[in-house]
């Protein structure tokens, strides 16, 4: 069971608390309410994460730029032929990787902060609901059993206005809850689809130099229409491990 899931279950009890008679009832439901643990995380940490993210994948692309320029101006000015094609070829492919690179950590970092906003939202939310269902706790008193209660609350007004306040509360706790969960699960399958654009790494193994990794990675298909990888990630991280197991002369 989720924190939203227990709050909606309390939702459905609260809303159909029409009679006095249900007074111990929806204090028990407010208990079990205020039991269920607030949205956790810290806004403040997560954007400064996004924040980091956001000001290195600027340095990313400045890196990027450079190494573009170096690969199409300055190397064919210094060299010729297949060595000044070869070495173009190498650097442009670290460029294209950086420029990769500056825009997952660009795409993470604004992730993060919306997350972080969407969370800060969520606790607000999420406490604004427990005060008022505080106070419509109080206002329903001591409450014991049925009998109890009956005695207790002599004016049947104060236990619709506390059936109301209570609505609203757990309503803005479902609220708080239900943005937690979804931002939150929205946000870590972007994180995980952008770490599976790291995919240099993935090209390593034995024979297999950083530099030539990169390259492979960074290779387009130029028969395809969207110009796509010519290996997937996974289809990448496949073939590095039949790679490993391979001599050098059949790499």
């Amino acid at each position: 069971m989720s924190a939203l899931s227990d709050l909606q279950g309390c939702q459905s009890t609260i809303d159909s608390a029409w009679s006095i008679v249900a007074a111990p009832l929806l204090v028990a439901t407010i208990d079990s309410a205020l039991g269920v643990p607030a949205p956790d995380g810290s806004p403040a940490v997560i954007s400064a994460q996004g924040a980091a993210y956001l000001k290195a994948g600027a340095t990313c692309g400045q890196v990027a730029e450079r190494l573009d320029d170096v690969a199409r101006n300055k190397l064919p000015a210094a060299w010729r032929g297949d060595v000044a094609e070869t070495a173009s070829e190498a650097v442009g492919a670290l460029a294209a990787d950086a420029t990769t690179a500056g825009n997952v950590l660009a795409q993470a970092g604004k992730a993060l902060q919306a997350w972080a906003d969407n969370l800060r939202t969520a606790q607000r939310d999420d406490g604004s609901g427990r005060d008022t269902l505080r106070s419509a706790k109080s206002r329903l008193g001591p409450l014991g059993g049925l009998f109890s209660s009956l005695i207790e609350l002599e004016n049947p007004a104060e236990f619709v206005a506390a059936v109301e306040e209570a609505r609203i509360g757990i309503s803005s706790m479902v609220n708080g809850a239900a943005l937690a969960q979804n931002s939150g699960e929205a946000t870590a399958g972007l994180l995980t689809y952008l770490a599976g654009q790291a995919r240099a790494e993935r090209a390593e193994s034995n024979g297999l130099d950083p530099l030539d990794a990169v390259v492979l990675a960074s290779e387009q298909n130029a028969a395809s229409d969207g110009g796509g990888d010519i290996l997937t990630a996974d289809e990448l991280a496949r073939a590095s491990q039949l790679m490993s197991g391979m001599s050098a002369v059949q790499q």
